[in-house]
C-alpha cells in the first residue's frame, strides 16, 4: 500500500518511527495544530504559505525522483526499440511476454524459438518468388546463390514452415534447363549452365540439411532429371554436382534410384571423372545395389562389368566401394544361380582367388575380408562358379590363409609346435 506522495506505509522504517515516538509529543502536535487554526487569518495564511513551500519542496523532490524514473523508462524503451529493429519484433515480444508470462506463450502453443524459426522460414519467400521470374535469369541467379548459402547452414529446425513442395518443384524445373515448364515462355527459355548448376547445388544442400526430403524430390521427378544429366553429359561441373546429389538420395532411397536407372547412370562415364568423383560414383553404385531387383538384372550386369575393373583400382576407397557393390549384387540374385554366374565372370573369380592369398599375387587395394565374402557368396549361390573355384585350388589357398593366421597369432602368444600347427590346419580344412 502506498500514499499519494509515493511513500510506502508498509516499510519497516516507517513503523519503527511511529513506535518510537513519544505520546506527549504527538498530543502537543495536535494541540499546536488546533491553536494554529484559531489564530488570525494572516498567521494562518503564513502557515499555509509555509506548508505550501514545504509541499512544493516535497513535490520537487518527488518530481525529481519521478523524472529519474522516467529517464530510466526512456532508456529501457530505447533499448527495447533497438531490439525490435534487430530481431524484427521478436526481442520486444520476448521482453514483454517472457519471464513470468512465458506460460502464456506455452499455453498458446508458441515459443520465442518457434517464432524465430518461423521468421527464418519467411526469409525464403522472396527467394522462391524470384525463382519463378523466368524472364529474368539474372534475378534467378542471384536468388539461387543466396538460397544455396542459406541451405548450406540450415538445420531441420530452421526449415520449419518452409514450403518444400514449392521449393522442390522450382529447383527441379530449373534443373531441367530448356525442357522445364515455363508456361507462356515455354520454348523461349534457353538452358543456362550456371542456373542448372546452382539449382542442383541447392538440392544437394537441402538433402544435407533434411535427408528425408529426398522422398518428396523423388515424387517431383528429381531422380529422373539427375540421371539424364549423367547419361548425356553437357557440362562436367553439372555432371559432378548431379552425381553428388544422386549419391545423397541413394542413401535413403536406393530402390527409387535403381528404378530410374541410377545404377547405370552413375557408372556410365566413370573414367572421365577425377578420383574424388569416382569415389562418389562408386559409393552411389554401392547404395543402389542394395535396392536392385530381378527385374533390373540388365542394369546390374552392366554395372558388374564396370566393377570388375574398379575392384582392382589402386585407390583404396574405390576398391572398397566396388567390393560393397559387387557383394550386394551377388546377394540380390542369390536365389538365381544362372544370374550369379553371369554377374561374376570366370576371369573375375580367378582374380579374386589370386588376391586373397597371403602372398597376394594379384595386386589390389580391396580388403581381403570383403573379397572372401564375395567368394563365399558366389560359390554358395552358383554351383558352376563353385566348381571353377575348386579347379583353381581354392582349398589350398584357404589352407595357406589359415596357416598364415595361425602363425601370426602364435608369434604373439608364444611358440607353437609344428605338429600342433598341422593339426589345427587340418581341422580347419575339414570344417571348410
Amino acid at each position: 500500500m502506498t500514499t499519494a506522495a509515493g511513500g510506502d506505509l508498509s516499510e519497516p522504517m516507517a513503523i519503527c518511527e511511529v513506535d518510537s515516538a513519544d505520546p506527549d509529543d504527538v498530543e502537543m502536535d495536535h494541540i499546536e495544530v488546533d491553536e494554529d487554526d484559531s489564530d488570525s487569518d494572516s498567521d494562518s495564511g503564513d502557515n499555509d504559505s509555509d506548508g505550501d513551500d514545504d509541499g512544493d519542496e516535497d513535490d520537487d523532490d518527488e518530481g525529481e525522483g519521478e523524472g529519474e524514473g522516467d529517464d530510466d523508462d526512456d532508456d529501457d524503451d530505447a533499448s527495447d526499440d533497438g531490439d525490435v529493429d534487430e530481431h524484427d519484433g521478436l526481442g520486444s515480444l520476448e521482453s514483454i511476454l517472457g519471464g513470468q508470462h512465458a506460460d502464456l506463450l506455452a499455453s498458446a502453443g508458441l515459443t520465442i524459438g518457434g517464432l524465430s524459426r518461423l521468421n527464418g522460414a519467411n526469409q525464403f519467400r522472396p527467394l522462391l518468388a524470384a525463382l519463378r521470374q523466368h524472364d529474368n535469369q539474372t534475378q534467378q541467379l542471384i536468388a539461387l546463390q543466396e538460397l544455396a548459402e542459406l541451405l548450406s547452414i540450415s538445420t531441420e529446425d530452421s526449415l520449419i514452415g518452409l514450403n518444400f513442395g514449392e521449393l522442390g518443384q522450382s529447383l527441379v524445373n530449373l534443373l531441367k534447363g530448356a525442357d522445364g515448364d515455363y508456361g507462356e515462355l515455354a520454348g523461349f527459355i534457353e538452358s543456362n549452365a550456371d542456373i542448372m548448376l546452382l539449382a542442383c547445388r541447392c538440392l544437394s544442400n537441402l538433402l544435407e540439411a533434411l535427408p528425408l526430403a529426398g522422398g518428396l524430390l523423388a515424387r517431383l521427378g528429381a531422380i529422373d532429371v539427375l540421371c539424364s544429366k549423367l547419361l548425356a553429359i553437357e557440362y562436367i561441373d553439372l555432371a559432378e554436382q548431379a552425381l553428388t546429389t544422386l549419391m545423397q538420395m541413394s542413401k535413403e532411397f536406393p530402390a527409387k534410384v535403381c528404378e530410374a536407372g541410377g545404377l547405370s547412370a552413375c557408372l556410365m562415364f566413370l573414367d572421365f571423372f577425377a578420383t574424388g568423383t569416382q569415389r562418389t560414383a562408386l559409393s552411389c553404385a554401392a547404395n543402389c545395389a542394395q535396392g536392385v531387383t530381378k527385374d533390373q538384372f540388365s542394369q546390374a550386369k552392366d554395372a558388374a562389368q564396370v566393377l570388375e575393373r574398379t575392384l582392382f583400382y589402386a585407390d583404396q576407397k574405390c576398391a572398397e566401394y566396388s567390393c560393397r557393390a559387387l557383394l550386394s549384387l551377388t546377394r540380390a540374385f542369390r536365389t538365381s544361380p544362372d544370374l550369379v554366374s553371369q554377374l561374376v565372370s570366370p576371369d573375375l573369380l580367378d582374380r579374386i582367388i589370386e588376391s586373397i592369398g597371403p602372398d597376394r599375387a594379384s595386386a589390389t587395394s580391396a580388403p581381403p575380408t570383403m573379397l572372401l565374402r564375395i567368394l563365399a557368396a558366389v560359390t554358395h549361390s552358383s554351383p558352376e562358379r563353385a566348381a571353377q573355384a575348386l579347379d583353381a585350388d581354392v582349398l589350398i589357398v584357404l589352407e595357406r590363409i589359415v596357416k598364415h593366421q595361425l602363425v601370426s597369432s602364435a608369434s604373439n602368444s608364444g611358440p607353437v609346435e609344428p605338429r600342433e600347427l598341422d593339426t589345427r590346419a587340418s581341422t580347419r580344412q575339414d570344417s571348410v
